[in-house]
């Protein structure tokens, strides 16, 4: 048990760089300086995508400032639309209490909306991206990779195919029911929204209708289903 101790000692000593190990118990976490002509023997943060940003230097070793300095990276602005992330970390070796801030995040969604414009008849798309599709080196993140999406609009039912070509078939009308009394006119089956796949999606709305029998009414607030 000793053995696997000190092995696993040994291990942890050896992924930690030897100066920082060595200042490890006498490096100032509150005592810093300017990082200007010092010697750096590690980093934490990054100014990747930072307008600007602060240097700060802590000793790792106060009694003997020639072992060096360990610089501290903040972010106090950033470039184009990247907002400020502030970081933690437990495990770091030396000063595991001080955060830094960067710009390391960024988000743009170019979904649209739903809509038949464009679309063939009976179908509805839209423009859909991932989020890590972004150029975020304006004010405003951009899309730069899109994808467009197809569902079956209102009306009609079933599972677009990737193209908006087909899957979608119109619902039923209903059979000798009509919309105007001289029965010309089918009553036709629609769906509360696009995107229905099941044909039991497909009902006749509130109205009035015409059949053989006379005249009959569906109340509002009211369908009758397929």
């Amino acid at each position: 048990m000793k053995r696997h101790i000190l092995f696993l000692a040994a291990i942890a000593l050896f992924c930690i760089p030897p100066d920082l190990a060595r200042a490890a118990a006498t490096v100032s976490c509150t005592q810093h300086y300017s990082c200007d002509g010092k010697t750096i023997k590690g980093t934490r943060g990054t100014s990747v995508n930072c307008e600007n940003y602060t240097e700060t230097c802590y000793p790792l070793n106060t009694s003997d400032l020639s072992q060096g300095y360990y610089k501290v990276i903040n972010c106090t602005s950033c470039k184009g639309s990247y907002t400020k992330q502030t970081h933690s970390s437990t495990t770091e070796p030396i000063c595991p209490n001080i955060t830094t801030t960067s710009c390391d995040y960024c988000t743009c969604s170019c979904q649209t909306t739903w809509t038949t414009s464009g679309a063939n008849t009976g179908y509805e798309r839209r423009t859909h991206n991932g989020s890590s599709a972004c150029d975020c080196s304006g004010s405003t993140a951009k899309c730069t990779v899109t994808t467009m999406e197809y569902r079956c609009a209102a009306g009609y039912y079933g599972t677009a195919n990737s193209t908006g070509t087909s899957g979608c078939t119109r619902c039923p009308a209903a059979t000798n029911v009509f919309t105007n009394s001289a029965k010309t006119t089918k009553a036709q089956g629609t769906t509360n929204d696009g995107g229905r796949e099941l044909l039991s999606s497909c009902y006749l709305a509130p109205g009035t209708y015409y059949d053989n029998t006379g005249t009959f009414m569906i109340p509002s607030g009211k369908t009758c289903p397929y």
